[in-house]
């Protein structure tokens, strides 16, 4: 039971979040997707690139990088059972 009422709030929660985006979108977007993309110029990138992909990287790796901070390790979190999902709950969602 409690596994529909958590499913009922994250339902809520997504059609609250999608109401907003929507609201945020432009109207062009919303009603003409297809005259929004060619406007924006999505449709063509490979052939028109200014500069190689490689230049763009150590264009922004200059920017962007800043040796002075330390490296952090990447680590996976621990594995713990604290709310294991049952086959069930996975089957009551789909």
């Amino acid at each position: 039971m409690e596994a529909k009422a958590a499913f009922g709030s994250y339902r809520a929660l997504c059609k609250a979040a999608a109401s907003t985006f929507a609201a945020k979108l432009p109207d062009m977007l919303k009603y003409r997707p297809r005259e929004f993309w060619k406007l924006v110029g999505t449709h063509n990138t490979s052939s028109n690139a200014s500069i190689p992909a490689g230049q763009f990287a150590e264009h922004c790796t200059a920017l962007y990088h800043n040796n002075a901070l330390p490296e952090e390790p990447c680590t996976t979190p621990p594995i713990t059972n604290i709310a294991p999902i049952t086959t069930s709950e996975v089957l009551l969602v789909l």
